[in-house]
C-alpha cells in the first residue's frame, strides 16, 4: 500500500472561489478502503456485500482494487467520464460515483450514472456497474439502477464503521475520519423521537423534516436549498422555493402541533384544487387551517412516522404519505399556476 493520503489530499487544497469537501472525501475514503483491504478487517466483506451490492469473499482480499478519477471517453455521447472510485473485485469493475452538496451532473439527455454504464472497459464484453454513495438522495434517469441495492448514504458508511465487532474504534485515521463525516452532517442520525412537546423535540423534528423534504424536493426537480424554514411563534416548518418564491408548506401549527400539514403557498388556491380535480386527484377531504383559514391538502399525525421504530422505517411512512396524497403534484401545479 502506498503511503500518499496526504499528497493526494493536498491536491484539493481550499482556494478562495472552490471547496474541496467532496474530492477530498473521496480521496480520504479511498485510502481507507486500501488500509483496510490490506489489514484484511471484515468490515470490508460487510461493506461490500451488504451496502454496495458487490459480492465479496475472504479469498478476493489479494484480487480487489482500489482507484480514483480515472478517466474515459465514452464515444458513444462524445463526452469524457470520470468516475470518483473505480474498484475491481477480480474480474468485475464498481463505479462509485460520490457526493456530498451536489447532484448528478446532467448532460443534455443524459445523467452522469448513465454516462458512467457506456463506458467501454479493458476487458472486451465487460460492463461496468455503478453506485452512488451521497449525503442526500440522487436520482438518476438510468433504468439499470436500483435504487434499493444501489444507493448508499455516508451515513451508512459511519454507523457500519462505529460498529464495536470491527475494531476500528482505536485506528487514529478511521476516528478523524468519523469526526470529519459528523462535523460534515453526514454522521449517524436519529430517528424522530417526541414524547411531549419541548423545544428539544423541534430540533429532532427540524432534521428530519429537513432531510426529508430536501430529498421530496431533489426528486421533484429542485435543489436542497430550495427547502427555507418558515416559521415563528404560532407555526413551525419549512417552504420549498423556487428564485426565493415559496411554492408550498409543511409544518405543525401551534394550534394542532403533533400534525405535520401542507398547505399551497399561493394566493390562488381555488384554482389549485379546480386544476388538481381535473387531473383526477380527490380534493373532496381538503380541510381549512384554523390558524390561516387556508386549505390543508394533506395531514399527518406525528404518531404516525413514531410507529417506525428505525429511522429508514419513519422516512418510508413519511415518503409513502407525500406519495400518496400527490405532494408533488400539488408543488408542480402551484408552481405553473403562479408562473403564469
Amino acid at each position: 500500500m502506498n503511503y500518499d493520503l496526504f499528497l493526494q489530499l493536498f491536491k484539493y487544497k481550499a482556494t478562495k472561489n472552490v471547496s474541496p469537501l467532496e474530492n477530498y472525501l473521496i480521496e480520504l475514503f479511498s485510502y481507507i478502503l486500501k488500509m483496510l483491504i490490506t489489514k484484511k478487517n471484515l468490515v470490508v466483506k460487510d461493506l461490500f456485500n451488504n451496502l454496495f451490492s458487490i459480492p465479496f469473499e475472504i479469498d478476493d482480499f489479494n484480487n480487489t482494487y482500489i482507484e480514483t478519477q480515472c478517466e474515459y471517453w465514452v464515444n458513444e455521447y462524445k463526452h469524457r467520464a470520470r468516475p470518483d472510485i473505480k474498484i475491481k473485485v477480480n474480474n468485475d469493475i464498481y463505479f462509485i460515483e460520490c457526493k456530498v452538496d451536489s447532484d448528478l451532473n446532467q448532460y443534455k439527455d443524459i445523467d452522469q450514472i448513465q454516462l458512467y454504464e457506456k463506458i467501454k472497459l479493458e476487458t472486451k464484453n465487460l460492463k461496468p456497474q455503478i453506485r452512488t454513495l451521497t449525503k442526500y438522495e440522487v436520482f438518476t434517469k438510468s433504468k439499470k439502477f436500483d435504487p434499493n441495492n444501489h444507493k448508499v448514504f455516508w451515513r451508512q458508511i459511519f454507523e457500519l464503521f462505529k460498529q464495536e465487532k470491527y475494531k476500528l474504534n482505536k485506528d487514529e485515521i478511521i476516528l478523524n475520519f468519523l469526526c470529519f463525516l459528523e462535523e460534515n452532517n453526514m454522521g449517524g442520525k436519529k430517528p424522530l423521537a417526541m414524547k411531549k412537546i419541548e423545544l428539544d423535540n423541534y430540533y429532532s423534528l427540524y432534521s428530519f423534516l429537513y432531510e426529508n423534504l430536501s430529498n421530496f424536493a431533489i426528486g421533484n426537480g429542485y435543489t436542497k436549498s430550495a427547502v427555507i424554514f418558515d416559521g415563528n411563534e404560532d407555526y413551525f416548518g419549512f417552504d420549498i422555493q423556487y428564485n426565493k418564491h415559496p411554492y408550498i408548506w409543511f409544518g405543525c401549527f401551534k394550534t394542532d402541533p403533533q400534525v405535520i400539514v401542507v398547505q399551497t403557498c399561493i394566493k390562488n388556491y381555488n384554482k389549485l384544487i379546480e386544476n388538481l380535480s381535473l387531473k383526477g386527484i380527490d380534493c373532496n377531504n381538503i380541510s381549512y387551517a384554523s390558524y390561516n383559514k387556508e386549505p390543508i391538502f394533506a395531514k399527518i399525525n406525528i404518531s404516525e412516522i413514531l410507529n417506525g421504530k428505525t429511522l429508514e422505517k419513519q422516512e418510508m411512512i413519511f415518503k409513502n404519505w407525500l406519495e400518496k396524497n400527490s405532494i408533488g403534484m400539488i408543488l408542480k401545479e402551484s408552481y405553473q399556476i403562479e408562473k403564469r
